[in-house]
Parts: C-alpha cells; sequence; structure tokens
C-alpha cells in the first residue's frame, strides 16, 4: 500500500484507509479463496457482470473507510465518490477544460479537480477534448449506494467472504452464513457496533 506524501491522514482517516485496502480488499480476496469449492460452483452458476462485482468491492471498501470516523461523530461524508460519479458524468459532455471549470466549485482545491477530471478523462480516452467519459470511478459511489440501502438484509459476514457482486451474495448468503470468516476483519469485531456506523453513513447522506 502506497500513501502519497505530504501525509494528510489523521488516527482515524489513516485506520480508514487501512480498513479499505486491507480490511475490505486483502481479506475479502483472502477469504474468497478459502471458500469451499462446492460454494464457489454455486457463485459461478449465478448470472453476475465484473462491473458489478467490481461496484461492491469498492463501495464495500468506501463504506469500511468511513465506519470509525462515523462512530466517532466525524463527517462520514461519500463526497469524494459522489464527486467522482458526477464528474464522470459531466465528461461525456465537456471537454477537459470544461469539466475543470464545471466542478472546480465542488472541489477542495486545484488538485483534487486536477485528479477528478484526469481520472475520468483517461482509461482509453486517446484526446481528452472530446465529449468522452471514462465510467469506472462512477463503481464506487453506486456500490455504496446499493449496499446501504439494502443494509438491514445483508449479512455482513457473507458479503466479506466473496469476492461477488452483491446479488450473488444475498442469492448464496444462507450458504456462506454456514461457512465463518476465515480472516474476519477488525470491523467486524462488533457487528452491531459495525451496522449502528453504517446507519449514521446513510443519514449524513440522506439516504
Amino acid at each position: 500500500m502506497l500513501v502519497a506524501t505530504p501525509i494528510q491522514y489523521t488516527r482515524d482517516t489513516f485506520l480508514g484507509l487501512l480498513d479499505h485496502e486491507v480490511g475490505t480488499h486483502l481479506l475479502r480476496r483472502l477469504n474468497h479463496r478459502a471458500l469451499s469449492s462446492s460454494t464457489k460452483l454455486l457463485a459461478r452458476q449465478q448470472s453476475h457482470r465484473v462491473e458489478e462485482a467490481l461496484a461492491t468491492e469498492e463501495g464495500l471498501a468506501c463504506l469500511n473507510q468511513l465506519v470509525r470516523l462515523a462512530l466517532r461523530g466525524g463527517q462520514a461524508l461519500l463526497y469524494r465518490p459522489a464527486l467522482m460519479y458526477v464528474a464522470a458524468v459531466y465528461a461525456s459532455r465537456m471537454s477537459f477544460s470544461g469539466l475543470y471549470a464545471k466542478i472546480a466549485p465542488y472541489c477542495l482545491d486545484e488538485e483534487q479537480c486536477w485528479r477528478a477530471c484526469v481520472s475520468v478523462k483517461t482509461g482509453g480516452i486517446e484526446d481528452s477534448s472530446r465529449l468522452e467519459s471514462y465510467g469506472k470511478p462512477q463503481v464506487y459511489f453506486r456500490g455504496a449506494v446499493d449496499i446501504l440501502t439494502q443494509r438491514h438484509v445483508i449479512d455482513f459476514p457473507a458479503l466479506h467472504s466473496v469476492k461477488y457482486s452483491l446479488a450473488v451474495c444475498l442469492s448464496l448468503q444462507p450458504f456462506l452464513q454456514e461457512q465463518p470468516l476465515t480472516f474476519p476483519p477488525a470491523l467486524l469485531s462488533n457487528l452491531e457496533e459495525y451496522k449502528r456506523g453504517l446507519a449514521v453513513i446513510a443519514m449524513e447522506n440522506f439516504m
């Protein structure tokens, strides 16, 4: 894991970064590998798209990054994922310079604005002046919203045990619940507190 300098993290936000990269991406991958072959076979029989699995993966990581902050009374806003979602929409209608001018009022500084524009104007787009958009950055916000709106029916240990989409995870929950997590994330050590953190995030983001 690479951390840019100068480091701009507080203790809580750095722990959130670890929850994102290690507690979600790494442990979800390790838990997935430890699944029984029969469960993996059932999952392969489900109809799912790679984009949907990516949305679940990144959306869950974004939420996990904010849970500790939410429980400590900090601002648990999905600000950056929302900014990237909107930037991708505008990028399909504007040139790079037009997009920069459009989203600048919503960015914290010039560097954030520049990075947002670069993210949605790259990824196979040869001419950034054309009215095209790289839509992958939208999956973070979309995945987070999907999880928050369905959080009351999600078994979160099960969701952390596989690298499939939310829809596939929900259909496999009865089977996944029979298999304890091989590598449980620290955030899930108190499941009720974790769910309370998600409820705070949902409330702060008007969901």
